[in-house]
């Protein structure tokens, strides 16, 4: 029996032009070019905002993750319809392993809510006032969206800014502009979630 089977296995090899090294690799590279997106995409999530940007990941990341997992489980496998496409066609081999991986990983991935951000004003006092009316946030890289929101028990004080980053834009560096005070140099990142304003100083 054993002689049979490893018969079959040299019959296999022998019919493929690749070894068993040749395998070994690819699912060693595959491995290794999936970790580094991965890492890529962790390093600079702004690139996620771009939908042409997490397709192409999507397909490469699911692509190499089928043909590593296909490799070393290399089972028949098949599906009577095509999920979230509702069609009724029979798929078959490692083309169901792809799909499995593309609508995980599509799942797992984060979408590009996280480019909106509330940035709360973070005071050494809480009587300390920050004006609300009288205040507004300038950067020269780019165009900002924000919008200011007021503080309900402290009326016309600043509570916190609504953020809507740019495209591709992780961090952003602003200033906060008063009317009767001297601008606040202030460093918009979306890993952040407060403002600290200390002291405000009166023009001379």
């Amino acid at each position: 029996m054993e002689e049979q089977i490893k018969g079959k296995e040299s019959d296999s090899f022998k019919s493929s032009i690749f070894e068993a090294k040749h395998f070994r690799w690819l699912v060693f590279s595959s491995f290794l070019f999936v970790l580094v997106i991965i890492l890529f995409l962790i390093i600079f999530p702004g690139y996620l905002d771009f939908e042409i940007v997490r397709f192409l990941a999507l397909i490469i990341i699911s692509l190499y993750l089928s043909l590593m997992f296909f490799i070393i489980w290399p089972h028949n496998a098949t599906l009577d319809k095509i999920p979230h496409l509702n069609l009724t066609i029979k798929v078959a081999g490692p083309i169901v392993l792809w799909l499995l991986i593309f609508l995980i990983t599509n799942k797992l991935m984060p979408s590009d809510n996280i480019q909106e951000k509330v940035f709360t004003i973070n005071k050494s006092n809480e009587s300390f006032r920050v004006p609300y009316h009288e205040t507004t946030l300038k950067s020269d890289e780019t165009v900002l969206d924000y919008m200011m929101i007021e503080d309900v028990i402290y009326k016309s004080h600043l509570k916190a800014i609504y953020v809507k980053f740019p495209k591709g834009k992780t961090s952003v560096k602003a200033q906060l502009q008063f009317t009767k005070y001297k601008p606040i140099n202030v460093i918009l990142d979306r890993k952040m979630t407060s403002i600290f304003v200390n002291k405000l100083e009166k023009y001379d």
